[in-house]
């Protein structure tokens, strides 16, 4: 069996079951299923090893962080400066910390940091969740929802390959 067909049904049969998972009986987790693809997306960008795992997590996290105290400067701001400017003072402040912080390697995976920036603050404006940015509940709070999910899309990239590989070892033991 070729790499692609064990890839192809590891990708199809974990990504329909997390969605399933997460639409149905795990919805009360508010995990976000497109944050888990991004970040799951995201690990085989980055090379699907075990550093692009530990990177991408790392990344993410902190992009989410980073992306969080962003969104915390927008609402703050946005009265006295305009919605339009802050959120353009904020993303260039977060840009900059973002990629300056690259030169650690654990923080190295700029691409990654982005797509943590990104998903909290997609998912904080398209949910309407600017005024959860500081609930205490993990299942409210974006940064807390953002960053399980991310985790979870980076853990489930790593699982997904795990799972194509096995199915090789399995065929060779057949054919042997």
């Amino acid at each position: 069996m070729s790499l692609l067909t064990r890839l192809t049904i590891s990708i199809g049969l974990i990504a329909g079951l997390v969605t399933w998972a997460f639409v149905g009986p795990l919805s009360a987790l508010n995990v976000q299923v497109w944050a888990i693809f991004i970040a799951w997306a995201s690990y085989y960008h980055s090379g699907g090893t075990a550093k692009a795992l530990q990177t991408n997590i790392l990344c993410h996290i902190f992009g989410a962080l980073v992306g969080w105290v962003a969104l915390i400067l927008i609402t703050i701001y946005s009265q006295k400066l305009g919605i339009a400017a802050i959120a353009g003072i904020s993303v260039f402040l977060g840009a900059v910390v973002i990629v300056q912080f690259s030169k650690f390697s654990l923080l190295s995976n700029i691409p990654s940091a982005f797509y943590g920036f990104a998903t909290i603050a997609g998912y904080s404006f398209l949910a309407g969740k600017l005024d959860s940015l500081y609930a205490t509940s993990p299942l409210e709070n974006p940064l807390s929802v953002t960053t399980i999910s991310l985790f979870l899309g980076a853990f489930i990239g790593w699982l997904s390959e795990s799972f194509a590989i096995a199915l090789g070892r399995e065929h060779q033991q057949q054919t042997t």
